[in-house]
C-alpha cells in the first residue's frame, strides 16, 4: 500500500487510495499543526478505516437488521456491526480506490461498485464515486460526486466519519434546536429530546465528556454576520472551519463517550436508519438518484491561523 502526498506552500495532505480514498493527514506547515486524527500506520488505518482523517460513508451510519426495502425490493446489507445486528458505515470505507489523475497539490480518485462485488446481491445498485481532493492557501476542497451507473432508481446517502484530536479547545456545530433520542441497537426512536449536557451550537470541549449525539444540520451566524454549514474547531494554534454541503441534513457526533482521544463530526445526508424510518422521504433526507443522474457534494476544510 503507498500514500499519495499533496504539498503547497502552506499545507500537506495524505491520501490512502487502498484503504478507503482516504484523506488520513493533512497539516499547517508553518504551524505544525495536525488537524485530522492521524493513524500510527497503515496497519492501524486498515483495522480501523473509519476512525482517522475523512473517511467515506455511502450509504452512511447504522441500517437495523442491514435490511430496508426500496420500490418493492428487498434488501439485505451485511451485518457488521454484530453485537447490535446493524449493517454500519456502508460499502466504500476501507474498500480499494483508483486514481484517476494526480499532481503536486491534487488528485481525483474513483470507486465503482458493481456486480464484481459479493455486497451487490443484497445492495443490487451500480454507482460510482468520485472524489476530487485540492489543495489550496486556506486548506483542503472535497468534490464528491455520486453516479448512478445501474439501470434503476438507487436510493441516495453519503456521509463523512470526519475525525479530529479530541485535544483541541472548542467545538460548535451548525445544528437544529433540538436532538433525536437514540435508543436500542444505536437507532433514533422516532422522539425528539432537548439539548441537556451541552448544545453543541456553543462551544464546547469534547475532552472526556459523552458528546455523542444526532441531530440535524442547521445554519449558525458567525460572528462577522455570515451563514455557516458545519463546525468550528478551535485549536491551540488556529482556527478550522469545516464547511458542509447544505445537502449533509443531519450530523452524528462519536467520541467513545469521551473515552478516546477524538471526536467524529459525521455529515450525513440522511438520518440514521433512515430507510426503516415511518416518517416521509423529505424527512429523513432519503433522496432517490435515478439512472445515469449524478450529484454532487462539496466540502471544505479552512485553517485560520492565530499569527
Amino acid at each position: 500500500m503507498s500514500k499519495i502526498i499533496l504539498n503547497n506552500r502552506f499545507f500537506r495532505a495524505e491520501v490512502v487510495p487502498e484503504i478507503g480514498g482516504n484523506v488520513i493527514s493533512l497539516r499547517h506547515l508553518a504551524s505544525g499543526t495536525k488537524l485530522l486524527r492521524e493513524p500510527s500506520d497503515l496497519q492501524e488505518l486498515a483495522q480501523l478505516p473509519e476512525q482517522f482523517g475523512l473517511p467515506v460513508l455511502f450509504p452512511p451510519n447504522r441500517i437495523e437488521g442491514g435490511k430496508f426495502t426500496f420500490e418493492g425490493r428487498d434488501c439485505q446489507l451485511p451485518i457488521n456491526e454484530t453485537a447490535m445486528n446493524n449493517h454500519l458505515h456502508g460499502l466504500a470505507v476501507g474498500k480499494t480506490w483508483d486514481v484517476v489523475s494526480s499532481d503536486e497539490n491534487s488528485v481525483e480518485l474513483k470507486f465503482v461498485f458493481s456486480q464484481a462485488y459479493p455486497e451487490y446481491e443484497g445492495f443490487p445498485f451500480a454507482f460510482t464515486l468520485r472524489r476530487s481532493l485540492a489543495l489550496t492557501s486556506n486548506g483542503l476542497t472535497d468534490r464528491m460526486t455520486v453516479i448512478n451507473n445501474g439501470q434503476r432508481n438507487m436510493p441516495l446517502g453519503l456521509g463523512f466519519h470526519s475525525t479530529f484530536p479530541a485535544k483541541m479547545a472548542q467545538i460548535h456545530l451548525s445544528t437544529g434546536p433540538d436532538q433525536f433520542e437514540i435508543g436500542e441497537h444505536f437507532l433514533p426512536t422516532g422522539r425528539h429530546l432537548p439539548w441537556t449536557e451541552f448544545d453543541p451550537r456553543n462551544w464546547f470541549a469534547p475532552g472526556g465528556i459523552n458528546a455523542g449525539f444526532h441531530t440535524r444540520a442547521g445554519a449558525m451566524i458567525l460572528e462577522d454576520g455570515t451563514e455557516f454549514h458545519g463546525a468550528e474547531i478551535r485549536y491551540e494554534t488556529g482556527l478550522l472551519q469545516y464547511i458542509t454541503d447544505e445537502k449533509f441534513g443531519f450530523w452524528y457526533t462519536w467520541n467513545k463517550r469521551g473515552q478516546g482521544d477524538f471526536i467524529s463530526l459525521e455529515p450525513v445526508s440522511w438520518m440514521a436508519n433512515a430507510l426503516n424510518q415511518k416518517a416521509p422521504q423529505e424527512e429523513t433526507g432519503v433522496r432517490i438518484l435515478e439512472p445515469n443522474a449524478k450529484s454532487v457534494y462539496r466540502c471544505e476544510l479552512r485553517f485560520y491561523p492565530y499569527s
